[in-house]
């Protein structure tokens, strides 16, 4: 072997023996790797056999014991007869599903809240009209309230005339006699008549219901005379010739002069004199007013002659006749309360109460020319003069007119459905969350039994008959007291284990509290540890995951410390034969740079 070849091939021994050493240390760092390994799965199985889980224990529709690992979602779906819990943060937010939350986000109220897991009977379709009718009845009872104001306003400005009036009548009149009460009390009525009558008494005192009991005893009427000559202008004294012109003078077959007449003083003054002299003055004057006209009504009938009955119909005897195609008679134009007018026929127009005393006057001075005007006819003719157009003179205050229009009709509002619940306690499991949702800590119940009711079947009687107010138990926009659960986290044992554990999330549990001697709902707060339906046990999931995990890190550890150990022989091996080779070579190269050397020296 040459000289420069063996070094060559003791440099190429040398950097696979360096290889060789590398490789060694590696796969016993590899081996140290395998130890640590193996510790770490022995720890953490051992940790796995002292690790305990949360389960929650409830009975099924058999009445059997089952047994969950506790998830909120587990505490969250409702069951028949289990407890109700809630998760709260650190921030006193109840914790909710995904669901649970949608469902509080997208609804106004409790009632829509409940509606969304379908608690409620016909509440999309019966409520959701009643809805409808309720908002067209707030808008009528808008527009009611407007109508309303103006009809009351209306009414005030009725009222308030009337008052005025009333006020107008008070200063006018206050300070003024009675006139008709006055001429009434002084000379009597025919119904006085009708009383004396009764009792077969004959009045002495020479008043008014004399000479109509004259009238109407004896047919006679001329005694009246004396009455209706101190009706015209009569000043309390001795009467006077006057001259007067009867209505007679409308009607042809009457001359004007024929109707001109002076009542004779002679014919004046009251049987009784005295105090009367003063009244009939007085009365006279109030009568001698051009204002003061006749009632309209030439059959009128006093109450007590009709039958108890006020008489409300008015009867025109000028308008009779002339719907009968002819012309009033003298008498029927002197005893009318209208004034007839020959030329046009018309007569709307009323007399005065003056000349309607003034055409009686004239009717009973002159008797023979009007052969209709028989005793009766004259006594009803001043009777109703009398009862009728006199009562004009009482100058009565004025009455209250009645209301101008109808008060518009108030809408109703529409009936509301019943509300039935299918579920009852599922119901109440869900009403108890949205309280909780919205930040109170009272839920309401929704129905109680009346204690009256003691029938089997009770519950099934007081089903509809529920004490809160659904669609009034609103919202609270002011505040957000929930939180929503990532889905990952609803469904994590684990996860719950830890948070609850630690103290994270704490837990809350609605039940029956005794406030003010009654028994309410509340939320309040509970440990864990304390509950009958959450407990612990040993985890043996976790511990035979952490056995399989342990048992296969040791087959790894060994199966790869076993080729480790392969590799190594085979490196020392290898390291052997390279030393060996190493030195052979290096005898050799040693060898030929001996003989060199000599070459060289020779």
């Amino acid at each position: 072997m040459g000289l420069a070849s063996g070094q060559a091939r003791l440099l190429s021994i040398t950097a696979r023996l360096t290889d060789n050493e590398y490789r060694s240390q590696r796969l016993t760092n590899a081996r140290l790797n395998l130890s640590t390994l193996s510790e770490n799965a022995r720890v953490e199985y051992q940790d796995a056999l002292s690790q305990n889980k949360f389960i929650y224990e409830s009975f099924n529709g058999s009445g059997k014991m089952q047994k969950t690992d506790l998830t909120p979602t587990v505490l969250w779906q409702y069951q028949p007869t289990k407890n109700q819990y809630a998760l709260i943060n650190t921030a006193g937010k109840v914790l909710v599903s995904q669901e649970d939350g949608d469902n509080f986000k997208q609804t106004d109220n409790l009632m829509q809240f409940l509606d969304r897991y379908g608690l409620f009977d016909s509440y999309n379709t019966e409520y959701a009209q009643y809805m409808s009718d309720y908002a067209k009845y707030e808008n009528d009872l808008s527009d009611w309230n407007v109508d309303m104001a103006q009809w009351e306003a209306d009414c005030a400005e009725v009222h308030n005339k009337y008052l005025e009036d009333l006020e107008a009548w008070h200063a006018k009149y206050d300070s003024k006699p009675n006139l008709y009460e006055t001429f009434k009390n002084e000379v009597g009525t025919y119904e006085d008549i009708c009383e004396l009558e009764a009792n077969m008494e004959i009045p002495l005192d020479g008043r008014y219901c004399y000479f109509m009991a004259i009238a109407s005893s004896q047919g006679q009427t001329e005694c009246y005379l004396h009455l209706l000559n101190e009706l015209l202008e009569y000043d309390g004294g001795d009467c006077v010739e006057k001259y007067f012109t009867a209505s007679c003078a409308y009607n042809k077959s009457f001359e004007r002069t024929d109707c001109r007449f002076h009542t004779n003083g002679e014919e004046g003054g009251m049987h009784g004199q005295g105090d009367t002299n003063a009244v009939m003055a007085e009365v006279s004057a109030g009568i001698d007013d051009p204002e003061k006209f006749c009632d309209g009504d030439d059959d009128f009938k006093p109450a007590y002659l009709n039958n108890g009955v006020e008489d409300e119909h008015k009867y025109n005897m000028l308008q009779a006749a002339k719907d009968a195609g002819r012309e009033p008679t003298a008498f029927e134009i002197l005893a009318s309360d209208y004034v007839y007018n020959p030329d046009t026929h018309d007569c709307s127009q009323l007399k005065t109460i003056k000349q309607k005393a003034i055409d009686l006057y004239y009717i009973i001075l002159n008797v023979d020319k009007f052969p209709e005007a028989d005793a009766e006819t004259r006594t009803n003719m001043l009777i109703n003069f009398t009862e009728g157009d006199m009562r004009k003179i009482a100058e009565n205050p004025p009455t209250e007119p009645p209301i101008p229009y109808e008060a518009p009709l108030k809408p109703q509002p529409p009936i509301k459905p019943e509300i039935y619940i299918e579920d009852v306690e599922k119901s109440q499991w869900y009403t108890n969350l949205w309280y909780r949702m919205n930040g109170e800590d009272n839920p309401q119940e929704i129905f109680k039994i009346s204690e009256d009711i003691v029938s089997a079947d009770a519950e099934e009687t007081e089903i509809s008959r529920y004490l809160l107010d659904f669609e009034n138990a609103n919202k609270n926009n002011n505040s957000v007291a929930y939180e929503i659960l990532p889905s990952n986290l609803a469904y994590s044992k684990d996860w719950l284990n830890n948070v609850l554990s630690q103290g994270i999330v704490s837990m809350e549990k609605v039940g029956v509290t005794r406030t003010s001697n009654e028994n309410e709902l509340k939320w309040s707060s509970i440990i864990y540890s304390n509950t009958t339906d959450i407990n612990t046990e040993e985890n043996s999931e976790a511990i035979a995951k952490a056995e399989l995990h342990y048992t296969q890190i040791l087959s790894e550890v060994e199966s790869k410390d076993k080729k480790f150990q392969m590799q190594l022989r085979s490196l020392d091996t290898e390291h052997n034969a390279l030393q060996t080779e190493y030195s052979s070579v290096k005898s050799a190269v040693d060898k030929n740079i001996s003989r060199s050397f000599k070459v060289f020296q020779g």
